[in-house]
Order: C-alpha cells, then structure tokens, then sequence
C-alpha cells in the first residue's frame, strides 16, 4: 500500500486515542509515522507554557498512557530542561511520546538530572508547582 492510503488507518487509530482518552493540555504539534511494517508511532509536542501548566501536561498523558517511562534532562545551557513521557494507547497499537520543554531551571522538578523520573515523583511535581505558583495569571481577554 503506498500514497495516503497507507495513513488512514494509523489517523484512525490516533484519531480514536484522542475520542478515548482526551487531554486538556494544549498541543503545539502531533507527528504520526507509520513504518514499513504498518507500526503506528505518535510524537506530541505540549505548547510552552507555565511550568505548573506542563507538569500537568505531563502528569495527564502519563496517566493515559500504558507501559510507559519518563525522563528528564538539562538542555546544553544548563538553563532548562525537557521532560518526555512515553507509553501505548490503551490498546497497545499506538506508541506516543509526548514531549515538554524547555522548562525553566528551578521550577519544582529540578531535580537531578537527567534520569528517568518514577510516577511518584513526577506527582509530587505536579503538586508543588500548583502550591509554588498557583494562581495561575489570567490571559487578556479571560474571565478571572
């Protein structure tokens, strides 16, 4: 199977992760790759935004993922960070990474990195970036 053929079934497949599972944060990019042998992957990339923002992010994919991972290291400057959690869709069929960063050095998670971060911790950040900068400024335009 070759042309656009070949995708409709891995956008299908991504299209019912999203019905499924949605998630609030917002999105810059989804990428979706099919191999040669038919294998769906997806990379999202989370927008910059406030790190409390991100950790929740973070915190709800990895909770919609399975047999996932995340991890955590300092970009070449030293003045940031990424964070990426991976995982299958509930079926298993389709792998997703989901990407965050750069998040600013000494927000709640700069901890030592880069390693892989275990749930609780990842948790924990969640709940002390929403104590350490709530509440959240409002955008213009926005009710408060």
């Amino acid at each position: 199977m070759s042309g656009s053929q070949r995708f409709l079934g891995p956008l299908a497949a991504v299209r019912e992760l999203f019905v499924r599972c949605p998630v609030d944060v917002e999105m810059s990019s989804v990428r979706i790759g099919v191999d040669a042998g038919g294998v769906v992957s997806a990379l999202v990339r989370l927008r910059n935004s406030d790190p409390a923002v991100l950790a929740a992010g973070i915190v709800q994919w990895r909770r919609t993922l399975v047999r996932g991972n995340t991890w955590a290291w300092r970009g070449p400057a030293g003045d940031g960070f990424h964070i990426v959690t991976t995982g299958f869709g509930e079926d298993g069929g389709v792998a997703v990474a989901v990407v965050a960063g750069p998040v600013p050095a000494g927000c709640c998670l700069d901890l030592e990195l880069p390693g892989e971060i275990d749930d609780d911790v990842l948790y924990r950040w969640l709940g002390d970036e929403i104590a350490n900068n709530w509440p959240f400024e409002t955008k213009p335009g926005e009710l408060s």
